[in-house]
């Protein structure tokens, strides 16, 4: 019992409160309009101290897709953007907006905090577990031939899919 409640302990991350500054983006594959919220300050939000990820940032998107949806907008893909330096968030925002506006076909919609407003997500009652490290170099499966297929041309045997999804996670500067 002592050795679970230890493991379980140790698995744990470190975080801290901190403010941070994010915006959010939505965009649809249904049209040419992209959703952008002005940078916001966030005055209680929990990072992790080794990753530097908010913890929570997907409820942060959930709120800005949830808004969205109330106003008839479904189906809508959202992110938020976030640095702990509100200089680097607004270059960071300018340069997100720079490239859908050289894009030249797409409606720039500008939600104010007037229109939006991110809310601080509770984070205590989270249990935020410390992310496996990913080890970059590839490894040779068991029994598996170069290009990882059975049969060694890259296919996958009987006409299969093959590959996957990758598994989710945030972005590892900041956007989710």
């Amino acid at each position: 019992m002592l050795a679970l409640l230890f493991s379980t302990a140790s698995a744990q991350a470190e975080t801290a409160v901190t403010k941070v500054y994010m915006f959010g983006i939505s965009a649809s594959f249904n049209d040419e309009s992209v959703y952008f919220t002005n940078v916001q300050a966030i005055d209680s939000a929990r990072i992790d101290t080794k990753t530097k990820f908010l913890v929570g940032r997907d409820n942060y998107s959930y709120q800005l897709r949830d808004f969205l949806k109330a106003r008839g907008e479904e189906h809508r893909t959202c992110l938020v953007v976030y640095n702990a330096k509100e200089q680097k968030a607004k270059k960071r925002y300018e340069k997100l907006l720079a490239k859908y506006v050289k894009q030249g076909n797409m409606e720039i919609k500008h939600l104010t905090e007037a229109d939006f407003a991110f809310k601080p997500v509770d984070t205590d009652n989270f249990v935020y577990e410390e992310q496996p490290p990913v080890d970059k170099k590839k490894k040779k499966r068991d029994g598996m031939p170069p290009g990882g297929k059975p049969d060694g041309k890259g296919t996958p045997p009987s006409g299969g899919q093959g590959g996957g999804m990758p598994p989710s996670g945030g972005f590892g500067d900041g956007m989710h």
